[in-house]
């Protein structure tokens, strides 16, 4: 019900004005690529699909249990039926650095749930060049000089948008946090690209 009642929104107008006015400097730049952005929100169901199936989750699940087992399992760990023992796991598990680092925000705490976060892929016509696999981003964002020029879409457009995510490194990650009563329009008529 309410991605349904974002659909027609002042937010969501909001958002794809910026997105189009990001658009716009892009391809002024970069004559023959765009931008492409999913407007759609990811619901809940769809996070947890995604988490579900993601590499680095897994991985970061399976050196998250066994370096936990590790550390409890120390003689001078303190009991879990003390106030001690529930203290000193909890700092256990609040300092705990994940191996590798989780690619996706855990279900319901994730930004493009709220839409207050995009993921710009590059494109050429009908073929992405730059696209959301993390495994690519030396080799297609960064030595391609893609991250650099989408900073500078995103700066010169300068309508709200805040990134890139740098922890975990996704050069196509940024959230959108307009300033309140920011009112944007549409940018003008030979720089609209076609619809998300």
């Amino acid at each position: 019900m309410q991605i349904a009642a974002y659909a027609g929104s002042p937010e969501k107008l909001r958002l794809e004005a910026a997105i189009a006015h990001v658009r716009c400097r892009f391809e002024s730049a970069n004559p023959g690529y765009t931008l492409y952005v999913n407007g759609n929100i990811r619901s809940l169901d769809e996070q947890i699909e995604k988490w579900n199936r993601s590499e680095t989750i897994e991985q970061s699940a399976h050196y998250m249990l066994e370096a936990i087992r590790a550390e409890v399992a120390v003689a001078t760990f303190p009991g879990a039926n003390s106030l001690k023992g529930v203290s000193a796991f909890r700092e256990l598990l609040v300092s705990f650095k994940p191996v590798p680092m989780p690619s996706l925000a855990a279900p319901g705490l994730s930004r493009h749930g709220r839409m207050q976060a995009v993921d710009f892929q590059v494109m050429a016509g009908n073929r992405l060049v730059a696209g959301t696999e993390v495994s690519s981003v030396v080799e297609t964002w960064e030595r391609t000089g893609w991250k650099v020029k989408l900073q500078t879409a995103v700066s010169e457009a300068d309508v709200g948008f805040a990134g890139p995510l740098k922890n975990p490194d996704e050069p196509w990650h940024y959230d959108f946090r307009p300033l309140a009563g920011d009112q944007l329009t549409s940018p003008r008529p030979d720089c609209a690209a076609p619809a998300n």
